[in-house]
C-alpha cells in the first residue's frame, strides 16, 4: 500500500526545487538537477529530496564557491 501525500510534498518539491536550484552557482545547477532526478528514481520521498536541496543551498552559502572547486 502506497501512503497518500496528505501534506502535498510533491507540489512543495516542484515549487521549492526551482527556487533552491536558482540559488546555486550556474556550474552546479545541472549537476544538482541530475542529483534530484537520481534520488527520486531511487525512491526517496519528496520531503527528503526537498531537505537535501535545502542543505545544499546552506552548504553553498558557507563555501561561497562552486561545489566542484570546493574540494580541489
Amino acid at each position: 500500500m502506497v501512503a497518500k501525500d496528505i501534506f502535498n510534498r510533491d507540489r512543495d518539491l516542484e515549487r521549492n526545487a526551482k527556487r533552491y536550484i536558482s540559488k546555486l552557482f550556474p556550474e552546479d545547477q545541472e549537476d544538482v538537477k541530475r542529483f534530484v532526478d537520481d534520488l527520486l528514481a531511487l525512491g526517496y520521498s519528496a520531503g527528503r529530496v526537498d531537505k537535501h536541496l535545502s542543505s545544499l543551498v546552506s552548504i553553498r552559502k558557507r563555501l561561497n564557491v562552486p561545489f566542484e572547486k570546493s574540494y580541489s
